[in-house]
């Protein structure tokens, strides 16, 4: 007879304390193999198995959630996702998504990575008529604080704290109501209310990490000024606050500040990072140097990387130096990657927003021969689909072609 034949209890022990001892992985393993016995084994092993799978994968859940939030702080935003998708694996039907979900969403369209997400930034011929992004930023109505916070902030507050590292959730936890409150309410997407409670802070020894909050809510609130003069006065900013000086440099349009800014942060980092060099090649797009912001991103293209943070400034790089070809065949290779993935997977495609709208602008931009024309139109069904808030101009191009 087998192992199970001959004692589960033990196999049932061992699991359990393997728990225990926070070897997360080894105790599920564990414990999945009695589960997998299903009514060989006694009710009683059964529930013990499946309850003790449960707070294994609880905890892993919770492992990938805290390694997401130090990477999010680093700037590694697509590393940050990664362990947020794996997250949401392991969670399944039995662990609450909801914060994994909301999670997810947020880091998809992370703005910190330096590739622009609003509308205003759709090449022009797909947005004709686009507002300027300085000067006339999309009014969005703000939720409602019973819908930010809930019927019990407390509990509100608390879900979204196990999404951080320990460390920064007792933090948070010793701050003032106002700054909670802030920080719900920055998090749901509502700077202004957030802005609103912060300003009853005490303005002098807040901690760092509060400091970089309020500058993330200004710069939500478009008010990068504020933003940068709060930065400015954190003596010791970490990698996470010098990320978001960048943004409000570029957001202020001091593009050679950036860059060196930028560089700076790139210099400043123990080993070659994706993100950091993509913040770095936006600058330099930003600063009208093309050239060298292809020159900074070619050594991840030619390895093969499939992160959108790296291929979307480096294909837009490459379009500006008029190698639109090349530009084309980096988009396309990534959005069939993100199509194959989740073939594979079984996975909601995690649809490169980003990428569709450039490579669609370089289709439009080409002559409108039969092979292109469906192309075009199957990258716009996809748009249609992940791509809500421009949702009419895809329409208005499907009926063109």
């Amino acid at each position: 007879m087998g192992w199970f034949g001959s004692n589960p209890e033990k196999k049932l022990k061992k699991a359990q304390e393997l728990l225990g001892a926070g070897k997360l992985y080894d105790a599920r393993k564990a414990f999945l193999e009695l589960v997998r016995q299903g009514s060989k084994l006694p009710g009683p092993l059964q529930q013990a198995a499946a309850q003790g799978e449960l707070e294994a994968r609880k905890g892993m859940v919770e492992e990938r959630v805290r390694e997401a939030a130090a990477l999010e702080r680093a700037g590694e935003i697509g590393a940050a996702r990664d362990r947020i998708e794996t997250a949401l694996d392991l969670a399944g039907e039995e662990i609450d998504r909801q914060v994994l979900e909301e999670t997810h969403r947020r880091l998809t369209s992370q703005p910190r990575s330096g590739a622009p997400t609003d509308a205003s930034e759709l090449p022009k011929d797909l947005m004709p008529e686009r507002l300027d992004r300085e000067s006339a930023p999309t009014l969005v109505d703000e939720p409602t604080e019973d819908e930010i916070f809930g019927p019990d902030f407390g509990s509100t507050f608390e879900l979204y704290m196990e999404t951080l590292s320990p460390e920064l959730a007792e933090l948070f936890r010793k701050q003032p109501e106002p700054f909670r409150r802030g920080y719900i309410a920055s998090l749901q997407g509502a700077p202004k209310t957030a802005l609103r409670y912060y300003e009853q802070l005490e303005p002098d020894g807040l901690p760092p990490e509060v400091e970089l909050e309020r500058a993330r809510t200004f710069l939500m609130d478009r008010r990068a000024a504020d933003a940068l003069a709060v930065l400015d006065g954190i003596d010791t900013p970490d990698v996470a606050t010098r990320w978001t000086r960048v943004d409000a440099l570029r957001e202020l349009g001091r593009h050679e500040d950036a860059v060196h800014a930028a560089a700076d942060l790139v210099n400043s980092l123990a080993e070659n990072n994706e993100g950091a060099d993509a913040l770095l090649a936006w600058t330099l797009l930003d600063a009208g140097r093309p050239a060298e912001a292809w020159e900074h991103l070619e050594g991840w293209v030619r390895s093969g990387t499939i992160s959108e943070e790296v291929l979307v400034p480096a294909a837009q790089a490459a379009s500006l130096l008029g190698r639109e070809g090349e530009a084309a065949e980096l988009l396309e290779g990534l959005i069939q990657y993100r199509l194959h993935v989740s073939l594979q997977s079984g996975r909601e495609p995690n649809f490169p927003v980003q990428a569709g709208r450039r490579l669609l602008g370089l289709l439009l931009d080409r002559p409108p021969v039969e092979q292109e024309r469906e192309r075009i139109r199957a990258l716009a069904m996809h748009l249609l689909d992940y791509d809500e808030a421009n949702a009419e101009t895809y329409r208005q191009i499907l009926l063109q072609y």
